[in-house]
Parts: structure tokens; sequence; C-alpha cells
């Protein structure tokens, strides 16, 4: 596992982030869930044992394609399921087969990449976590820039940048 020092707040409110390579990751993701209850996941990993426990193959249809799962792969989602449930706050995403987890409890991405496939762990310098948590829109750099502040105006590329709309809104 690749360890990263962060520079900022993830998503403007968390210190840490793990990166875990899982082919059961897309049963998180966020816009199947009702109420941040986690309940397709659930359903999804329940079906997966049910299945091992029958005998049955364990394997996942996407698309026009077939993944065979092994039992550690199910075994796995669970147990980060059954940690998030039992969490507060926490950020999940998805990316094909990696799942992305923020959250500021160091001890839950710690536990969960211990025995999950973690590609990546991210948290800050110990010395910087209290001015991160109370200067959520601020970068931490160790090299002078060329400019004293950096403003975003819009979340779009390709926009031209209007002075008279920037003096008369900020």
């Amino acid at each position: 596992m690749k360890k990263f020092e962060t520079k900022k707040l993830h998503y403007g409110r968390f210190l840490y982030k793990v990166v875990v390579r899982s082919p059961l990751a897309s049963v998180f993701r966020t816009e199947m869930q009702r109420n941040g209850k986690l309940s397709y996941a659930r359903s999804q990993i329940d079906s997966y044992k049910l299945s091992a426990k029958l005998g049955l193959p364990l394997k996942k249809t996407t698309w026009r394609s077939e993944l065979h799962l092994d039992s550690n792969d199910i075994t796995d989602a669970d147990k980060i399921c059954r940690l998030l449930l039992h969490s507060k706050e926490y950020l999940v995403r998805c990316e094909y087969n990696t799942l992305i987890i923020y959250s500021n409890n160091k001890k839950l991405l710690t536990t969960i990449s211990k025995f999950a496939i973690a590609e990546e762990f991210w948290e800050p310098d110990t010395a910087s976590i209290k001015y991160l948590q109370s200067n959520a829109n601020i970068i931490l750099s160790d090299k002078k820039t060329n400019f004293p502040i950096k403003l975003t105006f819009w979340t779009e590329t390709g926009k031209a940048l209007n002075g008279h709309m920037v003096t008369k809104q900020y």
C-alpha cells in the first residue's frame, strides 16, 4: 500500500482517504443507497453470501461480461459494509473496481486497509491537522507560489472570465 500526505481537506471536510480495490465496489455507489443506510450494498452482499452458502457459482454481471468472484471478495465487502454502517461520517466514491472512502476517523480507514486490498492511504501531516480543520479551503504548499492567492470562479472549464461580473459579485 502506498502512503501519501494530503495537503488539503478532501471535499472540504475529510482528513483521511483510503483507496481499496474490490470487484464489488459498485454495490457501494451512493445513488443506489437509501438514507445513507447502505441498504443496496447490504442486499447485494447478502445475495452473494447466500449463493456461496448454497454452492452456486459466484459471479457478478456487468454490462455484457461476467466477473467470477472469490469468497474473500465477498467477505471483504461485508466487513467494509459493517464498519461503514457503524460509522457516523464518511463519504464513499466508486470508480469501476475502486472504492474510495473518505473520513475523519483514521482508525476506521486503517482497519479497512488492514484486511482489504488497499492501494493508497492519504493523511495529512500531524502538525497541520488542526490548521486544515479550521481552514477548509486551504491547500498547503511547501513551494513558493507565483501568486499569493488562487481564485476559482467556475467548476466548468472553457468559460471566459467576465471582469464586470467579478467586480459586481465579489
